[in-house]
C-alpha cells in the first residue's frame, strides 16, 4: 500500500447503546471520546449512533474487531456501574471485569 493511502475500516457494533455509556466507555480506554450530534468522536476513529458503527483510520480489519471485542468489555462495565449507582449498590472489583454487587 502506498504510504499516502489513507486505510479506514467499519465494524458494526450490534448492540443498542446509551450514547453516554460508550463516550465514558472510550474514556476509559484513553480515546478521548466526544460526543457531537448523531457521532462519537474518539482517536483515530468515530462511531455513528444511527447505523452503529465505528469507523478506524489505520488499522486493518482484524486489529479493528478486536477494538470493537475491548469496547463491548468496556461498554459492560459502565452499563454495570450505571445500574449500581441507579439501585445503590456497591461493587467490589474481584477481577478484570469481575464484580461483586453488595445490595443494601
Amino acid at each position: 500500500m502506498p504510504c499516502n493511502t489513507i486505510q479506514e475500516v467499519k465494524v458494526k457494533f450490534a448492540i443498542t447503546t446509551d450514547r453516554n455509556l460508550l463516550v465514558a466507555a472510550l474514556n476509559d480506554a484513553g480515546l478521548n471520546a466526544s460526543l457531537v450530534g448523531e457521532r462519537i468522536t474518539f482517536v483515530n476513529g468515530s462511531y455513528d449512533c444511527r447505523t452503529h458503527e465505528f469507523k478506524f483510520i489505520g488499522l486493518g480489519q482484524k486489529m479493528a474487531e478486536a477494538k470493537v471485542n475491548e469496547f463491548k468489555k468496556l461498554y459492560s462495565k459502565q452499563v454495570v456501574f450505571a445500574q449500581a449507582k441507579r439501585f445503590g449498590w456497591q461493587l467490589k472489583q474481584t477481577g478484570q471485569y469481575e464484580y461483586e454487587v453488595i445490595k443494601r
